[in-house]
């Protein structure tokens, strides 16, 4: 297996609805020169990312599970959604047959 540990990022998760039903899609990923700097970059999209819903935003509140994880509540007028922003390290990069993807 090709060595990419210490490649760092920061990854969005949000729910948004699906046929019926509230579901996790992936948000945006991005990539981070350092496990530090990948947690900078959790913290401004805590702050920051603008998802599609809801429209109208009326409150933001961010909470912290861990160093590498947090939680934001996202109030619209009639709705709350959430996304989970995590500092994550990239282990394995591979194609269908297990080789290194490039």
């Amino acid at each position: 297996m090709q060595q990419t540990q210490g490649r760092w990022a920061a990854m969005v998760e949000q729910s948004q609805y699906g046929q019926e039903a509230y579901v996790w899609a992936l948000g945006p990923f991005q990539p981070a020169d350092s496990r530090e700097h990948a947690r900078a970059i959790a913290a401004e999209l805590a702050r920051d990312y603008r998802p599609t819903h809801p429209r109208r935003l009326r409150r933001r509140t961010v909470l912290r599970q861990n160093e590498d994880v947090l939680f934001v509540v996202l109030e619209g007028m009639t709705s709350k959604y959430h996304l989970r922003i995590s500092v994550v390290e990239l282990i394995a990069d591979l194609d269908a047959d297990g080789r290194p993807f490039s």
